[in-house]
């Protein structure tokens, strides 16, 4: 009977052991981190009396903690995603308030700026639109500084934000490892269930880390729990716990587990509140960073370009309107060192000008100095190495993608890497140089007056000044010479040197006939910016005109001997003689032969163009007409060179050869633009004639 009493003893305190598990899983129902609990009986051995087996009843083994630990680490995935995509949308958003705000955009300031320039141009005499100018230029200056000086401060913002979440997870990395010396002391403790407790606060720590940052655990023999961030860098080991720290350029900085030396893993931190804040950093905020300053620094040089091409007040090239980006004292604030590895940037001095913004978007690069001592600098954007170098020895200067870096001075050491970051701040640095309003250039260097005899309906606008300090202007800002564009018939005219008005020369060297397309905007000269032009005219040249006076009209032969012409130029930077291959001239090659040999160069343009001089025509107006045979087309009824000249323009089919004929009375001057032989018959009565001159003389 007792054995049965101690059996049914036994067995009552083991199920209200059950029912107290039971009545806790109830009642923590609803509590924040609580897992489910449950007590596992097992039957309680007696022993053999007399023969006869004697049970226990039951106790209760232990009380198991249910949870599942693929669901935990998914959880603790869920978390530190959902933490990482609010904090970059919270972040977002707050960009968007500053760079939409209609108080602080850019773009009517913009507008308002251009409008009042727009304004000012056409009364470049008025004062207050010219005040109007410099005022509406301080707002666009201003209201960049602004919309960056906000970006920037978010920038700010981020490297706090990150420096009170690596407290945050510094704070739970150390009760993670208090929590895993107190399991560690009661993992033997089973049946009392004091174990869950702590593994749940131990759970609820983790999944609150995850919130900071992406983890993953790994659980040890014992109960501990090893815990790792980033790329499997350790954040906890057993009872010991590593340390993170933000840099004052935000950079995560780890300090391993018994390591007092702090390793840069930026790069590997994902998830959770400092993933967002990282991502947003790097995919959004330092690109606006970027755009905002590429923006103002486009804005500066084109122009500042286009302003020192017109003519102020006082009768000067303009000045620069916007400050230069590359002020001396700006120029050296344009890099962050991230890792000094084994050198220091102390006494280094590095300039960054940025020489083209329009020639490549805007990134950051990253310099870095490998263990044998050569550099490489690399674009952040797109991963593309654009400068390698065997060594780096100061000074030094280096270009790509329209920016100079010159190293001035310094030891870089190998392991050293350095952000270059030109177009970061140019927005908060932007402001307005001018203060004068006569100091504005709204006059163009070139005017442009039609003749008072002028009764074509052509237009001549100036279209755009490339260099205004070029040896075209001189020191009185005029052009070099003044130019003077002359038509001789509906399509065609001349450019001449207009110094003496009264008698207007060719320029030298002479360009020749210009054809006149009506209805397109045409260039008054047909060169290329940066071509050389050049002028040739040997003294073989006056063999490329024949005049005869038989009746037979066929060409004769030009006489013009065989030769070679060989075309060498100067690099302007090594100075080495460069040679053309030698062009061949074939005997009675016309102009336009050897002009069309010497195209064939690379780099090379070749025009030609034949031309005499007709004078002292003496017609009797007896007997024989005078008459002129142009290239085999006969020309009759003149009797003066301005007929000739309107009978020889007349002509169809030398139209179709591109030869014309220019007379002022005097001298007729005949041309074939394409650089065919002209060749001359001329017949009259004994006495009449007219006078042939080459254009050699």
């Amino acid at each position: 009977m007792a054995s049965l009493l101690n059996i049914g003893v036994n067995g009552l305190k083991a199920q209200q052991a059950a029912l107290n598990v039971t009545g806790q899983n109830v009642t923590n129902a609803s509590t924040p981190g609580y897992s489910r609990q449950r007590a596992d009986l097992v039957a309680q051995s007696g022993g053999v009396s007399v023969g006869t087996f004697s049970g226990a009843g039951a106790r209760v083994d232990k009380i198991t903690r249910i949870a599942d630990q693929f669901i935990g680490n998914q959880i603790r995935i869920d978390q530190a995603l959902s933490s990482e995509l609010n904090t970059f949308s919270t972040r977002i958003g707050q960009l968007e308030g500053s760079l939409f705000d209609d108080g602080f955009g850019l773009d009517s300031a913009l507008q308002d700026f251009f409008d009042a320039l727009n304004n000012a141009s056409s009364n470049p005499s008025d004062s207050t639109a010219r005040q109007f100018v410099l005022s509406r230029g301080e707002s666009l200056a201003q209201r960049f500084q602004g919309v960056a000086e906000r970006v920037n401060q978010q920038a700010i913002d981020i490297v706090a934000s990150l420096d009170a979440a690596a407290k945050q997870v510094n704070d739970l990395a150390r009760l993670i490892a208090d929590s895993n010396v107190r399991i560690a002391n009661v993992q033997g403790d089973q049946a009392s269930g004091s174990i869950n407790q702590l593994l749940d606060q131990r759970d609820g720590l983790l999944k609150e880390l995850a919130s900071l940052t992406s983890v993953t655990t790994s659980e040890q023999a014992d109960g501990q729990v090893s815990v790792f961030i980033g790329k499997g860098q350790t954040l906890v080991l057993g009872a010991q716990a590593a340390q993170l720290d933000i840099s004052s350029q935000g950079a995560v900085m780890l300090a391993p587990v018994g390591n007092s030396v702090s390793q840069n893993i930026t790069s590997a931190i994902s998830g959770g509140e400092m993933g967002g804040l990282l991502s947003y950093r790097s995919q959004v905020l330092e690109p606006a960073q970027n755009e905002i300053g590429y923006m103002a620094a486009s804005i500066v040089v084109a122009f500042n370009q286009q302003h020192a091409l017109g003519i102020d007040a006082n009768g000067e090239f303009g000045l620069n309107f916007f400050s230069d980006i590359n002020n001396p004292n700006l120029v050296g604030q344009r890099i962050v060192a991230f890792d000094n590895g084994n050198g220091s940037l102390a006494t280094a001095t590095v300039n960054v000008f940025i020489d083209d913004p329009l020639s490549f978007d805007p990134s950051d690069y990253e310099f870095r100095v490998a263990e044998n001592g050569s550099f490489t600098i690399e674009r952040s954007i797109d991963g593309e190495m654009v400068f390698q170098g065997a060594s780096l020895t100061t000074p030094q200067t280096v270009e790509f993608d329209g920016l100079r870096i010159e190293f001035a001075a310094g030891d870089f050491q190998p392991g050293q890497t350095i952000r270059i970051r030109p177009y970061a701040s140019i927005g908060t640095e932007m402001s307005v140089a001018l203060s004068d309003v006569s100091s504005l250039a709204l006059s163009s260097p070139v005017l442009i007056e039609a003749g008072v005899a002028n009764q074509g309906s052509a237009v001549m606008t100036v279209g755009a000044i490339t260099d205004s300090m070029s040896g075209m202007f001189g020191d009185d800002q005029s052009l070099v010479p003044p130019l003077l564009v002359r038509f001789v018939n509906d399509v065609q005219y001349e450019v001449l040197d207009n110094s003496n008005p009264g008698n207007p020369q060719p320029l030298n060297p002479d360009i020749g006939l210009q054809t006149y397309i009506p209805g397109i905007l045409n260039s008054v000269l047909p060169y290329e910016q940066g071509s050389t032009v050049t002028h040739s005219s040997g003294p073989a040249v006056a063999a490329l005109a024949a005049a005869s006076l038989v009746s037979d009209l066929s060409p004769s032969p030009n006489n013009y001997p065989s030769g070679s012409v060989q075309i060498t130029t100067l690099d302007p930077i090594t100075g080495e003689v460069l040679s053309q291959p030698t062009v061949a001239i074939a005997a009675g090659s016309s102009a336009r032969a050897i002009a069309q040999q010497i195209s064939s160069l690379a780099g090379v343009s070749a025009s030609a163009r034949t031309s005499l001089e007709i004078s002292n025509l003496v017609d009797y107006d007896s007997g024989v007409p005078v008459e002129l045979a142009v290239n085999g087309q006969l020309i009759t009824g003149f009797s003066s060179l301005d007929e000739l000249a309107d009978a020889i323009n007349a002509n169809s089919t030398l139209q179709s050869q591109s030869i014309v004929a220019l007379s002022d009375g005097q001298t007729l001057t005949l041309i074939s633009q394409q650089g065919d032989d002209l060749n001359l018959h001329f017949q009259g009565d004994p006495n009449e004639s007219i006078e042939v001159t080459s254009s050699s003389g």
